[in-house]
C-alpha cells in the first residue's frame, strides 16, 4: 500500500499528465486502463491493509470502512487543490470556482472526520452518539457534494479524480450511516470472525473451538 501511494501521487495528478490532465479548464482521463486499474490497485490494497489489521489487533468492525472514506476525502482534497487555479483563472467559470472551494473543503472535513473515526476505533472508543453524528455529517457533505460537483456546471462534470472520489465518498459514508443507525449486521460480522479464529462467545477467554 505504501508503495501505491507513491505511485498514485505521481501517476493520478493532472499536473503531471500521465493518467489524467486539466483541458479546458476541466479534468479529463488520458489513459484509460492506467487511470481505472491503477486506482482499483490502489484501493484494494487500501482495503487488504485495513481488514489485515482490523482482523489480527481486534479494531472497530467499521475500521477498513474508515480507511476507504479517508482514501476517497484525501483524494478529493488534493485533486480540489490541484485543479482549482486553473478553474478560477477562468474568469468565465465563477460557479465552477466556487464548487471547487466547497469540493476542497468536504475534502477536508472527510479527512478530519476519517482519521478521528481510523484513531477511534483503533482505541475502541467509538461512542455510539459521536458515530451517528460523524457518518451524519460526512454523508450530508458528500450527498450535497455530488449535487453541486457532479452537475453540468460543477468541475467534476465529467469523469476524473473528483467525479469519482466524491461518488465513492459519498457511497462509503451512506454505507457507514445505515450500518450505524442499523447495527444488527455486525454481530453476524463479529460471530464470523469469531468462528474463523475460533472463539465463540461474548468473551475471548469462555471457549476454545478447534
Amino acid at each position: 500500500m505504501a508503495m501505491w501511494v507513491i505511485a498514485i501521487a505521481f501517476v493520478q495528478n493532472p499536473q503531471n499528465g500521465i493518467a489524467t490532465a486539466i483541458i479546458g479548464g476541466n479534468e479529463q482521463i488520458l489513459y484509460a486502463n492506467l487511470y481505472f486499474f491503477s486506482w482499483l490497485t490502489f484501493l484494494a490494497s487500501v482495503y487488504t491493509v485495513g481488514v489485515t489489521f482490523r482482523d489480527n489487533f481486534n479494531f472497530g468492525p467499521k475500521f477498513s470502512q474508515w480507511m476507504l472514506l479517508f482514501t476517497a476525502s484525501i483524494v478529493l482534497l488534493s485533486t480540489s487543490i490541484s485543479i482549482r487555479g486553473d478553474i478560477c483563472a477562468n474568469e468565465t467559470e465563477d460557479m465552477a470556482c466556487e464548487r471547487t472551494k466547497y469540493a476542497v473543503g468536504v475534502g477536508g472535513v472527510g479527512v478530519a472526520i476519517s482519521v478521528i473515526a481510523v484513531f477511534a476505533s483503533v482505541l475502541d472508543k467509538m461512542g455510539r452518539m459521536f458515530e451517528i453524528g460523524t457518518t451524519l455529517l460526512a454523508t450530508i457533505l458528500y450527498f450535497f457534494g455530488v449535487v453541486f460537483l457532479t452537475s453540468a456546471s460543477g468541475p467534476a462534470s465529467a469523469m476524473g479524480n473528483m467525479y469519482f472520489s466524491v461518488w465513492g465518498g459519498c457511497f462509503v459514508s451512506f454505507v457507514l450511516l445505515l450500518g450505524t443507525l442499523f447495527p444488527g449486521g455486525n454481530d453476524g460480522e463479529e460471530r464470523s470472525r469469531g468462528e474463523a479464529t475460533g472463539v465463540v462467545g461474548n468473551s475471548y477467554g469462555d471457549e476454545d473451538n478447534i
